[in-house]
């Protein structure tokens, strides 16, 4: 629940930042923002050590590192090239409100595609015990 709803307020938030008027709204969105983000990011971590089997469970967290690591700088080197060409604000507005249509038409177009995560996840250990979280 965490993962989704910071996933949906992040685009509203970045829409503000990206409009902001004044330095005091974009500060005090910039701090939501980055609380997203932070949520996000370690609901990602959460999700996948919880849902993993426990046989490879750090194979998957090394590729949902890697894979968090490498489209960070790709998207920044991306919005960083549009940046220069249209704006800052019009970037950061852009991809929040990019984010938001695409979670919005993927809610609308996969109904039930979020489901898997409303579950109560089962951590398998080695020796074949299961512990609900």
């Amino acid at each position: 629940r965490v993962l989704l709803t910071a996933a949906g307020a992040l685009g509203p938030a970045l829409i503000l930042y990206g409009i902001a008027p004044s330095l005091p709204l974009a500060v005090a969105a910039l701090f939501v923002v980055g609380a997203l983000y932070l949520a996000m990011f370690t609901s990602f971590t959460a999700v996948t050590q919880t849902r993993a089997p426990a046989s490879l469970r750090g194979r998957l967290m090394s590729v949902n590192n890697m894979l968090l690591g490498l489209l960070y700088p790709i998207g920044a080197l991306i919005q960083g090239t549009l940046a220069d060409r249209i704006g800052l604000r019009w970037v950061t507005a852009g991809a929040g409100a990019a984010l938001f249509v695409t979670l919005a038409v993927g809610r609308l177009v996969v109904p039930g595609i979020t489901a898997p995560l409303d579950e109560t996840p089962v951590l398998a250990t080695d020796d074949g015990v299961k512990l609900s979280v």
